[in-house]
């Protein structure tokens, strides 16, 4: 007499499952996907806005600075040790949230050194090479936005050719 313990699939089940499971595979893959995209994406926001909070405190310490000093802003060699000196600006803010220490993290365009509050004229930029599509610009009236490459160099030539250079 034969016993049988074993079980026998039916075959046409077996693939129904098998198909069942790729597809829910392939579904939870491309969620994650999707998932992976998002967070990317608003880690990229966060420091782009992180980023532009520290260029907005450098215009507003400019303006205290200003404010303090006649309307006159610091020359452009001794700008960020007169600011810390002075308690206006602590030095940890001289690196960007983008940026690695021991690089020089913000430049400050020279020219009038008056302060005028001129919402065209840039004061103040982020490392160009921090972020692949553009740079945080400051401008004087303390407003800060994002600009391509080539629309920031256009700008910042144009300014430089119409100011003289201080000392």
């Amino acid at each position: 007499m034969r016993e049988s313990n074993t079980f026998q699939p039916n075959t046409r089940s077996t693939k129904w499952l098998r198909k069942k499971r790729l597809v829910v595979g392939a579904i939870i893959i491309a969620g994650l996907g999707f998932v992976w995209y998002a967070v990317d994406d608003a880690i990229v926001n966060a420091r782009l806005q992180a980023s532009k909070g520290f260029v907005r405190s450098h215009l507003q310490a400019l303006m205290v600075y200003a404010g303090n000093h006649q309307d006159q802003l610091p020359g452009a060699d001794q700008w960020p040790e007169v600011l810390i000196r002075d308690g206006i600006i602590d030095g940890y803010l001289m690196v960007a949230p983008s940026g690695t220490i021991g690089e020089f993290s913000y430049c400050y365009v020279p020219g009038d050194q008056i302060f005028r509050g001129d919402s065209s004229r840039i004061r103040i930029y982020e490392n160009p090479k921090h972020w692949k599509y553009g740079v945080i610009v400051g401008f004087e009236d303390g407003h800060t936005e994002f600009l391509p490459h080539s629309e920031f160099k256009r700008m910042l030539a144009d300014q430089l050719a119409s100011e003289p250079v201080a000392p």
